[in-house]
């Protein structure tokens, strides 16, 4: 069933069965690595407290809090107040990052085209639907705005990735998220014209903000490969095949850069 929900918390979203986006980059590597469960690490942490802080700040003060100034996670105090987190189910964040956190904030707020689009649109929404080859799909919008026909995704960056946007699309198969989306909108919406923008912020001062959205040609090859990619994961749900890398010596190449002939 093809499904719009709205208000749906980020745990019950993840518990929802479905092909997402972030599953089928772990299936392009081999099929066996979108059956391994994916380990809560720092950089996702800190992605989910710039998320909270930016799109869901009513949550933060109740899921997200710092050291004392001064202190850290060795002293009473600290170790006091990470406690009083744990409970909470929240982070506790050190002050660099905390004090990282605040300049993203106020870096989207100062830009008029992501303040547009964060202060105009419906926040963290999911969207479940059926693939044409029969399996569910999902995702999650953090920007939704229905009477534009507008997805926006708000990312942090690394100042190496900021300065070669072109480049991280590629490595992290953003343009696949874009392509997604607007399928998954497609599907749970009457509407067909919908955009995909990207919502990119610098996680080191000056926190650089920039808003893209990829060209026809981008989004046609993202097509194209999801038509692949999602083929090959119907095959392997029908059959419960999920196979590694090929058991037998492989010939390779150098990279195209360190050929010399």
């Amino acid at each position: 069933m093809n499904e719009l929900v709205f208000n749906q918390t980020h745990k019950d979203y993840l518990n929802e069965p479905g092909c997402s986006k972030s599953l089928l980059s772990r299936f392009a590597i081999t099929p066996a690595h979108c059956r391994v469960p994916q380990e809560t690490t720092d950089a996702m942490l800190f992605g989910t407290a710039m998320h909270t802080l930016i799109l869901e700040p009513e949550k933060f003060a109740k899921y997200h809090d710092t050291y004392p100034e001064g202190l850290d996670g060795r002293s009473k105090e600290g170790k006091a107040a990470k406690k009083a987190m744990d409970e909470a189910g929240g982070t506790i964040l050190p002050r660099d990052k905390w004090g990282r956190l605040q300049g993203m904030k106020q870096a989207i707020k100062n830009s008029t085209t992501a303040s547009n689009l964060v202060d105009n649109s419906k926040h963290e929404v999911s969207m479940f639907w059926e693939h044409r080859s029969g399996f569910r799909c999902k995702a999650r919008a953090d920007m939704f705005l229905a009477t534009n026909g507008i997805i926006a995704d708000l990312k942090k960056c690394t100042p190496s990735d900021f300065q070669s946007l072109d480049r991280t699309i590629v490595k992290y198969k953003y343009h696949w998220q874009a392509e997604w989306y607007i399928q998954g909108a497609r599907a749970v919406t009457d509407r067909q014209d919908w955009h995909f923008v990207f919502v990119f912020v610098e996680d080191q001062p000056p926190f650089s903000v920039r808003c893209l959205t990829l060209d026809p040609a981008a989004m046609l090859q993202a097509n194209d490969e999801l038509v692949e990619i999602t083929a090959y994961y119907a095959q392997c749900e029908r059959t419960n095949t999920w196979p590694g890398y090929p058991d037998k010596v492989e010939v390779i190449e150098l990279p195209r850069w360190a050929q010399t002939n």
